[in-house]
C-alpha cells in the first residue's frame, strides 16, 4: 500500500511541475487541451448506414466472437437489429468510424429499426407440430373402405381425439397439432345417400376360394386359422364358412360396416341363407352399437338370431333362402354393424357348412312381405278351438291399455291338479313359393317354470291328441321374469318351411302344476305367419364418385384430458395458397402482401379493431410462421414486431457505448398489467410509508381509497392508470390531509410534489437492481397522465429521473414538464 501512495504522490509531484512548467513556457495549452468537438446529433439510419455497420471490421470481429456472424451479414438487406443482433453492441463502432474527432460528453441519438421478439402466443403457433391422417385412420373410419377422406357424416370431430391420443399419447396440457385431412361434401353412396344409409350387398365383388376382403366389411378369425371364405356357385358368389377339416373349434365373424339409421322410417335387417352337411345350428345374428374394429369380442353385442327362422336339409344344401326380416327401429340413436358369427368345432361332430347373401340394412330392401295370418284377439277366441285336456284352468282373453291378449296361468289354481291347456289356431293356407314364418309377440309374468310350447300341425281334425304335432318352440326365447312382467316383446319366428304349400294349425299349449310351482303366466298379443320372397336382386352398391378437398389444415389443442379445437387461429390450407397463386409466402411473396386480402374475404363482418392470428407456411410447406392483424380503418393491418427505436449513445473514457436510459410511457389504458404495476405499487408505497405510519386502520382512512388501488397522496390510480388530481376527489378522500384553508392551487402544488416523491420511490421498487454505468448518464423517465377533471386519452406530463446508485434515483430539478411545453 505504501509503494502505491508514494507512486500517486509522485505523480502529483510531476503533474505539479508539468502545469508550471507549461504554465511558463506554453501560455493557454489548457485552452487547447480542453475537449472542443462534443457532438449532440440525431442519425436515422438510412440502407447506406446499415450496409456500412454490416461491413465495419470491427464488428465482424465482434460477431464472430458472438457467434452472429450471418445475423451482421444480413443486416445489410434486412436494415433491422434484434435481440441476437443487439444495436446497443454495433452501433458505437461505426460511431467511431462517424466521428473519429469527437470528444467525450458527445451524444449521439440513433433511430434504427428493431425486430421485437414475436409475442408468446405467436411463436408458441410457430411451433405447431404436423399430424396427417394416415391410410390407416381413413380405414378406421370407413371400417375398412379405401376412402381417403371424410365427409359431413364422418367429421373430423368425431375421430381426432382417437387419433391424437394414439399419436401422441405423451402430450402435455396445452400441446399444439395441426390436423391436415381431406374432406368431401359429398358423401360416398354406401355409407350417406339422399335416402337414409344403408346396406345393400351381394357379395359380386369378393374372390372366389380366397378370404372375403370387402371394402368396410370385416373378416375376424376368433379361434382357428381361416375366416369366412369366398365361394361361386352358379355364376354366384357369396362368403361361406365351415369348420369341417379345422381340426378342432373354428369361430370367425363377418361383420358389415358401420351404419346411420338416424334418419330411417322403417329399417330392416335381412339376409339369405343356405345350410349344407348340417349337423348343428352354429350361426348367430349379433347386433352391435359400440364396435369400432379389432377384436369384436372387446364390444357389446346382442344377440338377434332368433328372430330369424331357419331350417335344414340334412346332407344336402337348402339353397339360397331369406331368414327372415328384422325391424331394425330400435336401433336409430347409434351406428350399428351386424355380426354373423360361426362358432363350430370339428371335433364335436359340428361342421355345418353356411352361406350367407344379399344382407339388406336399412329402409331400402327388395324382399316382399306377404302376411298369411295374423291374430290379435281382439275377436276374442271364438276362432280358436280352446281345449282343457286337463284341470280347471282354459285360454281367456284379456285387455290392457287397449291391447288384447290371450293368457293362461296355473296361478291360483288347484295343486292336485295338472293344468294342460290348448289354443288351436283356425286353419293357415302356407304359400308354395317362399319361407313361410311362424312370429309371436308376448308377455312372460312371474316366470318360475317353462310352461309354454309352440306347435304346428297340417293334420288336426279337432283332436289334439289325435293329430301330429311339430314342436318349433325351441326357434322362440321367452324371457324369464320371476318377480314382475316382461315388456311385451317379439321373440321370435319359426320356419314353416316343412308345411311349404300346406293348410295347418299353430297350437300355444299351457302346462303347468301349481304344486310345484310351475305357474308362469303367459300372455300372447300377436300371432303372425309372414311369407318372405325376393322380388328381384339387388346388385351390390357402389361408391359414388365425390369432389375431394386434399389437405385441410385445422388446429387442436390438448387440455389435459382430450384434444379440442383451438380457435385462437386462422391456418390456411394449400387451396387458399392454390387461390393466391403460389405455395407459400417467401421473401419474395410476403404474407403482409396476401393475408389482408385473404382475411376480408374469410371475415366480411369482423368489426374495427377486431384481430386474427394467421398461421401460415413460411418459406416452405410444413415450416409455420405466424402474424396478427387487426382491422383498423376496414383494412386488415399486420401488427407488425418490427418496431422504430432511437436509443441514445454517449463516449465517455473515449469510447461510445449505449446509454441505457428508459422512458416508461404509462398512458390511461384500463386494465394494461404493465402499467397496472407502477401505478398499484405507488398506491401499495403510499400506504405502507404514509397511511400506517399515520395511523390509518384500514384502507379507507388515510389517502389511499378503500379498493386499494388508487390514493389520493399523489393522485395515482391503478384502476384507470392516471394520476387524478382532481382537488375535491383528493379533499374528500382525506378531508385532513386536504384542509379547508388550502387553496385549489396549494392542493395541487402539494400533489404535484408528492407525485414527484412516490414516483422515485416507485422506480426503486420496481427497478431494485439497475446499476449506474462509469461516465454514463442514465435517466429514467416516467410519462403519465393527469386528470383534472377533463378526459385524456394520452400521457399530459413528464418526470425525470437520474440513476445515482443501484436502485436509487434521484429527481431532476425542473424536469417536471407538460408534454409540448
Amino acid at each position: 500500500m505504501r509503494k502505491i501512495i508514494y507512486y500517486i504522490v509522485s505523480l502529483a509531484l510531476v503533474a505539479l511541475i508539468s502545469c508550471e512548467y507549461n504554465d511558463e513556457y506554453f501560455p493557454g495549452l489548457d485552452e487547447l487541451a480542453a475537449p472542443v468537438d462534443i457532438k449532440n446529433k440525431d442519425l436515422v439510419l438510412t440502407e447506406a448506414d446499415y450496409a456500412a455497420i454490416s461491413n465495419l471490421s470491427a464488428n465482424k470481429t465482434l460477431a464472430t466472437q458472438e457467434g452472429v456472424s450471418a445475423e451482421l451479414s444480413s443486416l445489410k438487406t434486412t436494415q433491422t437489429f434484434s435481440s441476437a443482433l443487439k444495436a446497443a453492441r454495433y452501433i458505437p463502432n461505426y460511431l467511431a468510424s462517424l466521428y473519429k474527432a469527437a470528444d467525450d460528453k458527445s451524444v449521439v441519438r440513433v433511430t434504427y429499426n428493431y425486430q421485437d421478439e414475436a409475442p408468446a402466443h405467436l411463436a408458441e403457433l410457430a411451433a405447431t407440430g404436423i399430424y396427417t391422417l394416415s391410410t390407416n385412420d381413413y380405414k378406421t373410419v370407413w371400417s375398412g373402405e379405401p376412402i381417403l377422406y371424410l365427409t359431413p357424416e364422418k367429421p373430423l370431430s368425431r375421430f381426432v381425439n382417437t387419433f391424437l391420443t394414439t399419436a401422441y399419447p405423451d402430450a402435455e396440457a396445452g400441446t399444439l397439432k395441426a390436423v391436415v385431412y381431406n374432406y368431401s361434401e359429398e358423401e360416398p353412396g354406401d355409407f350417406v345417400d339422399p335416402v337414409p344409409t344403408q346396406i345393400s350387398e351381394d357379395f359380386s365383388s369378393i374372390t372366389a376360394n380366397a378370404q372375403v376382403e370387402l371394402a368396410s366389411w370385416v373378416n375376424y378369425v376368433e379361434k382357428g386359422s381361416k375366416g369366412w371364405e369366398g365361394k361361386l356357385y352358379d355364376g354366384n358368389l357369396y362368403p361361406q364358412f365351415s369348420a369341417f377339416g379345422a381340426g378342432g373349434e373354428a369361430i370367425a365373424w363377418l361383420i358389415t360396416p358401420e351404419v346411420n339409421l338416424s334418419q330411417s322410417v322403417s329399417p330392416t335387417l335381412s339376409f339369405d341363407v343356405n345350410i349344407g352337411y348340417f349337423n348343428a345350428y352354429l350361426l348367430q345374428v349379433l347386433v352391435s352399437q359400440d364396435y369400432a374394429g379389432g377384436d369384436p369380442n372387446e364390444a357389446t353385442w346382442e344377440d338377434v338370431t332368433h328372430h330369424f327362422a331357419f331350417y335344414n336339409t340334412g346332407n344336402s344344401n337348402t339353397n339360397l333362402y331369406i331368414a327372415g326380416m328384422l325391424d331394425m327401429s330400435g336401433y336409430k340413436d347409434n351406428n350399428v354393424r351386424v355380426a354373423f358369427r360361426y362358432a363350430g368345432d370339428a371335433n364335436n361332430s359340428k361342421t355345418s357348412t353356411y352361406q350367407i347373401d344379399n344382407v339388406q340394412l336399412g329402409d331400402d330392401t327388395d324382399i316382399a312381405v306377404q302376411t298369411v295370418f295374423a291374430e290379435g284377439f281382439e275377436n276374442g277366441l271364438d276362432a280358436w278351438d280352446n281345449i282343457t285336456l286337463s284341470g280347471t284352468k282354459a285360454w281367456s282373453v284379456t285387455s290392457y291399455q287397449n291391447d288384447y291378449r290371450a293368457v293362461f296361468s296355473a296361478h291360483n289354481a288347484d295343486p292336485a291338479e295338472l293344468q294342460d291347456g290348448w289354443l288351436v289356431s283356425p286353419g293357415i293356407s302356407v304359400p308354395a313359393e317362399g319361407h313361410s314364418q311362424l312370429s309371436l309377440n308376448l308377455v312372460v309374468g312371474y316366470y318360475n317354470h317353462d310352461c309354454l310350447s309352440v306347435l304346428v300341425s297340417d293334420d288336426y281334425a279337432g283332436d289334439v291328441e289325435a293329430a301330429t304335432w311339430t314342436d318349433v318352440t325351441d326357434a322362440f326365447v321367452f324371457p324369464q321374469n320371476a318377480t314382475n312382467y316382461s315388456p311385451v316383446l317379439n321373440v321370435g319366428a319359426a320356419s314353416l318351411n316343412a308345411f311349404k304349400g300346406k293348410d295347418i294349425v299353430v297350437a300355444l299349449r299351457y302346462q303347468g302344476d301349481n304344486s310345484v310351482p310351475q305357474s308362469t303366466t303367459y300372455q300372447i298379443y300377436d300371432v303372425k305367419v309372414n311369407t318372405y320372397t325376393r322380388a328381384a336382386k339387388k346388385s351390390a352398391s357402389m361408391l359414388k364418385a365425390a369432389t375431394v378437398q386434399n389437405n385441410i389444415y385445422t388446429l387442436y389443442r390438448f387440455n389435459g384430458s382430450a384434444w379440442q379445437p383451438e380457435n385462437s387461429a386462422v391456418i390456411l390450407s394449400p387451396s387458399d395458397y392454390t387461390a393466391m397463386g403460389i405455395s407459400y409466402f417467401s421473401s419474395s411473396n410476403p404474407a403482409e402482401n396476401y393475408l389482408p386480402t385473404f382475411l376480408k374475404s374469410k371475415f366480411p363482418y369482423a368489426l374495427e379493431e377486431d384481430s386474427k392470428n394467421v398461421l401460415f407456411f413460411d418459406g416452405q410447406v410444413g415450416k409455420f410462421g405466424a402474424q396478427e392483424y387487426i382491422l383498423t380503418g376496414g383494412v386488415w393491418k399486420k401488427n407488425d414486431a418490427r418496431v422504430v427505436v432511437t436509443d441514445q449513445f454517449v463516449k465517455a473514457n473515449g469510447v461510445w457505448v449505449w446509454d441505457p436510459s428508459v422512458v416508461i410511457n404509462l398512458a390511461p389504458i384500463r386494465n394494461d398489467a404493465f402499467i397496472m404495476a407502477y401505478y398499484q405499487a405507488a398506491s401499495d408505497w403510499v400506504w405502507e410509508n404514509i397511511d400506517v405510519p399515520g395511523g390509518a386502520g384500514k384502507k379507507g382512512d388515510g389517502y389511499v381509497s378503500s379498493y386499494g388501488n388508487n390514493e389520493y397522496y399523489a393522485g395515482t390510480s391503478a384502476y384507470y392508470n392516471n394520476v387524478d388530481w382532481r382537488v375535491q376527489a383528493a379533499r374528500n378522500q382525506s378531508p385532513s390531509g386536504y384542509p379547508s384553508s388550502m387553496s385549489d392551487d396549494e392542493v395541487k402544488a402539494l400533489l404535484k410534489e408528492r407525485l414527484i416523491e412516490v414516483m422515485g420511490k416507485v422506480l426503486e421498487i420496481m427497478h431494485p437492481n439497475v446499476a449506474p454505468i462509469d461516465g454514463v448518464d442514465i435517466t429514467y423517465t416516467f410519462n403519465v397522465a393527469i386528470y383534472e377533471g377533463t378526459t385524456v386519452s394520452d400521457v399530459t406530463h413528464t418526470i425525470v429521473y437520474k440513476l445515482v446508485g443501484v436502485g436509487k434515483f434521484e429527481y431532476v430539478e425542473d424536469s417536471f414538464k407538460k408534454i409540448g411545453e
